[in-house]
C-alpha cells in the first residue's frame, strides 16, 4: 500500500484524534500553560485558515495558507505560500519516517496546488524538523546581509525552571515549476 493512501484531511468531527496527537507536545517547555480551550481554538483556526493532514492516526501536520507569522520575512518574494505550523507524531511511532512522509506529502501538495513557497518556524538549535527540512531542500531564511532571520517568541510559563522566551528561525523552500 502506498504511504500517501494513509494520509487524509481531518474534519471538525476528528477533533479527538487531533487532540490525542497534538498532546504529544505535553512536557515540552511551551506546553504547560495550555488549556483544553486553547487546543480547541488552535484546531478551529487550522480548519478555518488551512488544513490538518493525518497519517494513519499516528501523526498530524497542520498548514495555513498565506499566513504571515513575522514582520521580518520577505513575503513579497514568496508569492502564494504555505505556512507549516506543526508536525506532530505520537511518541510510540517516532523514528519510523512519519514526519518525512508528511513533509514529502506537503511538498507534493504545494506543487499540485500551485503554491510558490513553503515555510516554517522552528527552534534555532536542536530542531529535528529543521534537520528534516534541510534534507528536503528547505533553506534557512537570511536577510540581505546573509544573517539568519530570528525571532524571539514568548510563551506563558507555569514553571520557573523554563525560560519564558525562545529564539526561533525560519526555513523555506521555493517550489520550482517545470
Amino acid at each position: 500500500m502506498q504511504k500517501n493512501n494513509l494520509i487524509r484531511i481531518l474534519k471538525e468531527e476528528d477533533y479527538l484524534l487531533f487532540e490525542k496527537i497534538y498532546r504529544c507536545f505535553e512536557g515540552k517547555p511551551f506546553w504547560e500553560a495550555w488549556t483544553d480551550e486553547m487546543i480547541v481554538a488552535v484546531f478551529e483556526e487550522f480548519l478555518t485558515t488551512g488544513l490538518v493532514f493525518c497519517y494513519d492516526n499516528k501523526g498530524i501536520m497542520d498548514i495555513q495558507y498565506n499566513q504571515k507569522k513575522s514582520d521580518t520575512l520577505p513575503y513579497d518574494d514568496w508569492g502564494n505560500f504555505i505556512y507549516l505550523s506543526d508536525i506532530a507524531v505520537l511518541e510510540e511511532y517516532r523514528c519510523q519516517g512519519i514526519g518525512t512522509i508528511l513533509l514529502d506529502y506537503l511538498i507534493d501538495f504545494g506543487y499540485i496546488n500551485n503554491f510558490d513557497t513553503i515555510y516554517f518556524r522552528t527552534n534555532l538549535e536542536g530542531s529535528m524538523v529543521a534537520n528534516l527540512g534541510l534534507q528536503k531542500g528547505f533553506e534557512v531564511v537570511r536577510d540581505t546581509s546573509g544573517e539568519i532571520i530570528t525571532e524571539k517568541v514568548s510563551f506563558p510559563r507555569n514553571r520557573l525552571d523554563v525560560p519564558d522566551t525562545d529564539i526561533r528561525q525560519y526555513l523555506c523552500k521555493t517550489l520550482i515549476k517545470e
